[in-house]
């Protein structure tokens, strides 16, 4: 807490409040604390329901809690206040680590560590130099997107992959609850509930609210925010301008998008298929120009239909299918056995 004016934080303003928050990179939620005027009394004193009563998210009020609770063992401990910051220097060692709130990228973080050391331990055997070489370098697909951002990039991890968005001055982002991993100082989100979509979102899987992104920065400057998906999956890139503005995903498959997407109900062609195909009856329906990023469980593989072609999927592992393909159920052959087992 040293760049604020006193480290005694029962005796902050509400100015100094809105600096601290700004040193754990929530300064983008600023103006909560302005309209409630909240000083350090009350902040030392909140509890996470005080928090999400004048608009922090549950993940904002843990984040806050934590932050707090190291600032007072911080003081229990002699030292001063303890913020989150980060800058970097001059020198050739400025690697910045951040927590995700999520436990597999934590989990990701010690096994790039040790994939890192394992790197070494063989260069050095093989009478080789480490120097050049970026072992914690994850292989990443760069996707140039129009209409909502600048570019995407797909990283992999080690238990799922992470989707980077570069945004500028207008750009909106859509994203589920939850994947946000970190963003940029200049970019505002707030959470909504889709206008007239939000029974749609419900019974195909996605929650009642989303949180929507926007870049407020100046003109000319860029920046970006990293979503990840909340269980070990990969990252799919669609452009629905490629599927005549359409696609039907299994329930619960949208990660991130622009604001020109809509979600839609639609359900299977055939009871069969709703009790015995794998998805269900509801499946979810995605409309509109641009790009969507889907996330799916393992490794996703696609498959180009010719006109009549028939293609037989095992149960549950149907992902998408664009508007022109019949969906439904086929007896595999081989009688009662093959059925059941």
């Amino acid at each position: 807490m040293s760049n604020l004016p006193n480290d005694n934080a029962q005796d902050w303003t509400v100015q100094d409040v809105i600096q601290w928050l700004d040193s754990i990179s929530l300064g983008h939620k600023d103006d909560l604390i302005q309209k409630s005027q909240w000083n350090g009394q009350l902040l030392l004193e909140a509890t996470a329901a005080d928090l999400q009563e004048i608009g922090f998210t549950g993940l904002q009020c843990k984040k806050i809690l934590r932050e707090l609770q190291r600032y007072k063992q911080n003081q229990d401990d002699g030292g001063g206040g303890g913020g989150s910051t980060a800058a970097g220097n001059n020198s050739s060692d400025n690697l910045l680590l951040l927590q995700a709130e999520n436990a597999s990228l934590k989990q990701e973080l010690a096994e790039l560590r040790a994939m890192v050391t394992s790197l070494q331990k063989q260069v050095t055997a093989t009478g080789g130099s480490s120097s050049g070489i970026d072992a914690t370098r994850r292989p990443a697909t760069t996707i140039h997107v129009a209409g909502f951002c600048r570019q995407a990039v797909i990283e992999q991890g080690a238990q799922t992959q992470v989707l980077t968005v570069s945004m500028g001055p207008g750009d909106v982002l859509r994203a589920e609850p939850g994947a946000m991993v970190h963003m940029s100082y200049y970019i505002k989100m707030d959470t909504k509930t889709s206008s007239g979509q939000g029974l749609g979102r419900l019974l195909t899987g996605q929650g009642l609210f989303l949180n929507e992104f926007t870049y407020v920065g100046p003109p000319g400057t860029a920046d970006t925010i990293c979503l990840t998906p909340d269980f070990p999956a990969e990252i799919v890139p669609i452009d629905l301008s490629h599927y005549r503005n359409k696609i039907i995903c299994q329930r619960a498959s949208l990660l991130a998008s622009g604001p020109t997407i809509n979600v839609s109900v639609e359900f299977t062609q055939s009871l069969g298929a709703g009790f015995f195909g794998g998805e269900g009856f509801v499946l979810q329906g995605l409309n509109g120009t641009g790009m969507v990023f889907l996330n799916a469980r393992g490794t996703v593989l696609k498959k180009e239909l010719r006109a009549n072609e028939r293609l037989i999927v095992a149960t549950g592992n149907l992902v998408a299918f664009s508007n022109g393909v019949q969906y439904g159920i086929t007896n595999m052959g081989g009688g009662l056995k093959n059925d059941l087992f």
